[in-house]
């Protein structure tokens, strides 16, 4: 196995260490199981002749390996595009879990705070990167993107 660092947003390599990696400095071995496997497999192509080796990143897979396709000898470079491939695939998978999990309290009666929650989930996954401010932005226009809000039509008695 081969390992290949990217850049990505810090907050969402945080979520990802925290979610699939048992330490910070170790490589992440991603399950043939999830959609973000099959999306570095897909975006995986050969080294162009001019472009290095990345050796720096906030993020470090380990690449996958099978056993017909493509050798990660040969195929072990993600280009600009594959990288906003992989962000967005992880946004997508932070976005699901967070929203998920705010809509869970809030459909369990709203045990606690919203800002209780977010700063639970913070805790949960290590984010330092981002405030909890954000993710209630996040929460509220996606709440309101989901359920809107409709106001209520006042009607005007005329005594």
């Amino acid at each position: 196995m081969i390992p290949l660092p990217i850049t990505i947003e810090p907050y969402l390599a945080e979520y990802f260490i925290a979610k699939y990696g048992k330490e910070e400095s170790e490589p992440i071995r991603i399950s043939d199981k999830t959609d973000l496997y099959h999306v570095i497999w897909q975006v995986l192509e050969r080294r162009p002749a001019n472009v290095p080796p990345v050796c720096h990143g906030n993020l470090v897979f380990m690449l996958p390996e099978r056993r017909c396709g493509k050798d990660p000898l040969w195929y072990n470079h993600i280009g600009q595009r594959g990288v906003q491939m992989i962000e967005r695939s992880i946004r997508l998978e932070f976005n699901n879990e967070f929203h998920t999990y705010m809509e869970s309290n809030e459909l369990a009666g709203r045990p606690i705070d919203i800002s209780v929650a977010i700063c639970m989930f913070i805790t949960r996954y290590e984010l330092h990167s981002i405030s909890d401010e954000a993710l209630k932005k996040n929460y509220y226009r996606w709440r309101n993107r989901v359920r809107p809000h409709r106001k209520r039509g006042y009607v005007y008695k005329k005594s």
